[in-house]
Formats: structure tokens, C-alpha cells, sequence
């Protein structure tokens, strides 16, 4: 999708892209998540170029995927707390339930 803006009656290209601020891991609910039959992700790929991916061996420990359930019937990542909690990890951090969270970014040009 290209956005594009007029400024002094020249066009420009006005996408913002969160790759522009050199984040060390980006993890994006709508690109790069690998899931097993039971909608559970197996590894979810980093966007940032840096090779950060998070992964769950264990089919019980996996958090679910779901194409639709978000914000706007976005692609959403839900991680559970009981009996099995969820993780994705690398060798650098975990990612895991501690408590409900939900992060939403909103933007406006």
C-alpha cells in the first residue's frame, strides 16, 4: 500500500515504517507467524532484519493464533496463563504471559 501526500504541490512519499527507528526485534501479528494444525505458533519471525525469531517447541506451550480476533478483525497472538503458559523465546529473551495485556499502536498523519 503506498501513501502519498502533497506538499507544496509536490507529492511525497509519506509511509512511516517502525524498520526506520532500527528496533532490535519487531514482531508483527500479520507477517511472519508459522503455526501448527491447532492454530498454535510455532515460531513467529522477526521483521527487523536481525534474525530475532521466537520459537515454542512444545505444541502445549505455544500461544494461539487467530487471522481475525484482533482490533479492526486484525490478526492477533493470544498468550494463556494456567496449567500451560505460553512462551516464545530465543537465546536472548522469553516472551510469556504474566498478565492481560493488550497492546494496540493507533497513528494519524
Amino acid at each position: 500500500m503506498s501513501l502519498f501526500s502533497v506538499f507544496g504541490g509536490i507529492p511525497f512519499n509519506n509511509i512511516f515504517s517502525p524498520k526506520s527507528l532500527n528496533p532490535l526485534v519487531w514482531l508483527r501479528s500479520d507477517l511472519g507467524v508459522t503455526i501448527d494444525g491447532s492454530s498454535g505458533v510455532s515460531t513467529w519471525a522477526d521483521q527487523s532484519g536481525n534474525g530475532y525469531d521466537v520459537s515454542q517447541s512444545t505444541a502445549l506451550y505455544r500461544p494461539v493464533y487467530s487471522a481475525s480476533g484482533g482490533a479492526n478483525s486484525r490478526p492477533k497472538l493470544t498468550f494463556t496463563n494456567g496449567a500451560t503458559d505460553d512462551t516464545l523465546s530465543n537465546p536472548f529473551f522469553t516472551l510469556e504471559y504474566m498478565y492481560p495485556v493488550e497492546i494496540f499502536v493507533v497513528a494519524t498523519t
